[in-house]
């Protein structure tokens, strides 16, 4: 069978060609962790955790990487083999006229056509076609025939769909990939930040809810110890109105706090498992302050920031994505023009093994040329390679405006920063001089020299005065959690990898 030799290597080489390429593999989700209970006792790094698990925003988003991949396994496809058959069976009759004697005569025809192969796409721009066909013919005018033909066809874009340009859109998917990933990628920074910034308002009111029951029982104690007084005539009787009247104004901001502690509660269980709006809990980290170093140049941080922001990754890769579309419909605009080339083998014989036998022998047929196509007049592919420039020069221009916002958010994140550091000394100034102008207003009133109403409203600045430190330190640790976004570093200082 030595005219069988040449197919065998063409099977051979489209073998080859469609070998299985591990990079073309997309990562299947994970399985999801079983729900676990909120902790009464809540630590920071637990409710961060319980958000990464059972938020169902990012269970939403983390879908967005798989679809990505779909986009890429569709793209990638386009190159993958295709196996394609036929069979087909046609029966005719119908009146001749031999020439020969001007008799007319009823012609009878059968034909069965089976025919398949197999063709693939290459990257390059080729198109390799590999069949065969079995052909019988039966007629009543003449004798059977069987005829199998094997072929070999070959199809080379050489202008509009050449060389690589097939390729990029495989490449545009896989910016899609990474693209995904960054958006991903800044959501879980964002989640993140929001879970720390509600923890701490959580955290700010318990601590408004004890100051706040501190000063009621404050409050309830010196109207006891005024009546008293009163009973025994040493402070009138209007005296006993102050103290009611600063016992009410307690009980009203214990009202409000608790309804505020009740609201920090449910908007932190909204981003950690939302369908246990029931579950109770308390925060038990404590919001120290920030080990910042603020000595630390702007430059090094815009530095930290051009290499771990995440809407810096992807102002980039959509860029990326929009210069593969311009080159895609640059390619466009070029005109079609294929080479094409087909090598056949033909045999026949009066039954199917006589005609795969004859197909050694020495017919064949051979074809080759040219083939060009463009369109006229007012082209599509004009207009939408216009609008891939524009969106080029307007993802460039996106890319290089953010740039330049970076050294502004982090001078306005290190400023806000410094704020708050030094709100906290002058809150903690503040309350221990506010302690001490509460004693000396009990002193005053006990001596005679003052009133309740003055020593209330010692008290009630005293009361501002704790609430507004412990403010001051949810603020700083606010300031710093901004700063740390702002420099795109938030993720790895919490070993967080999205």
């Amino acid at each position: 069978m030595k005219g069988s030799l040449p197919f065998l290597l063409v099977c051979l080489l489209l073998t080859a060609c469609v070998s299985h390429d591990p990079s073309l593999s997309v990562a299947l989700p994970l399985p999801r962790p079983p729900s676990e209970p909120i902790p009464e006792a809540l630590s920071l790094e637990d409710a961060v955790r319980l958000a990464l698990t059972h938020n169902p925003d990012l269970q939403l988003r983390a879908i967005e990487p798989l679809i990505a991949g779909t986009f890429l396994a569709r793209e990638q496809a386009r190159f993958a083999p295709e196996v394609f058959a036929e069979v087909s069976r046609r029966e005719a009759r119908s009146s001749e006229t031999a020439r020969a004697t001007g008799e007319q005569f009823n012609a009878e025809v059968e034909q069965t056509r089976i025919s398949g192969g197999v063709q693939q796409t290459l990257p390059t721009g080729t198109e390799i076609t590999l069949s065969a066909r079995q052909l019988a013919e039966s007629s009543n005018r003449a004798p059977d025939q069987e005829e199998a033909r094997l072929a070999l066809s070959l199809t080379q874009a050489l202008l509009q769909g050449g060389g690589r340009s097939s390729l990029l859109t495989v490449e545009r998917a896989r910016r899609g990939i990474d693209l995904s990933h960054a958006e991903f990628a800044g959501f879980v920074e964002a989640l993140v930040t929001e879970v720390e910034l509600a923890y701490w308002q959580f955290w700010l009111a318990e601590q408004a809810i004890a100051i706040t029951r501190q000063a009621m029982e404050v409050a309830e104690i010196q109207l006891s110890e005024l009546r008293s007084r009163i009973e025994v005539g040493q402070l009138p009787r209007n005296e006993e109105a102050v103290a009611l009247a600063e016992l009410s104004r307690r009980r009203q901001d214990y009202v409000d706090a608790t309804a505020n502690l009740e609201r920090r509660r449910l908007d932190l269980l909204g981003l950690l498992k939302p369908g246990e709006h029931l579950a109770r809990f308390r925060a038990t980290a404590l919001p120290d302050l920030p080990e910042a170093d603020l000595a630390e140049s702007l430059e090094l941080r815009a530095r930290l920031a051009l290499t771990h922001r995440a809407d810096l990754r992807e102002a980039r890769l959509r860029r990326e994505q929009r210069q593969l579309d311009t080159q895609l419909t640059r390619n466009g605009l070029l005109p079609r023009l294929d080479f094409f080339a087909e090598l056949a083998k033909t045999g026949f014989g009066p039954d199917r093994g006589a005609a795969w036998s004859d197909i050694d022998g020495d017919s064949y047929d051979v074809q080759a040329g040219l083939r060009f196509s463009r369109s006229l007049g007012e082209r599509a592919e004009d207009s939408r390679h216009a609008e891939a420039r524009f969106r080029e020069e307007q993802a460039d221009l996106a890319l290089r405006n953010l740039e330049s916002r970076i050294e502004l958010e982090l001078k306005l994140a290190l400023n806000e920063l410094d704020r708050a550091l030094r709100q906290v000394e002058l809150s903690q100034d503040t309350r221990r001089f506010q302690q001490l102008t509460v004693e000396a207003e009990v002193e005053r009133f006990n001596a005679g020299a003052g009133t309740a109403l003055q020593v209330a409203q010692a008290q009630r600045d005293l009361l501002s005065a704790l609430i507004a430190e412990q403010r001051a330190r949810v603020q700083a640790r606010s300031a710093y959690l901004n700063l740390l976004r702002s420099e795109g570093t938030l993720l790895d200082r919490r070993g967080i990898t999205p």
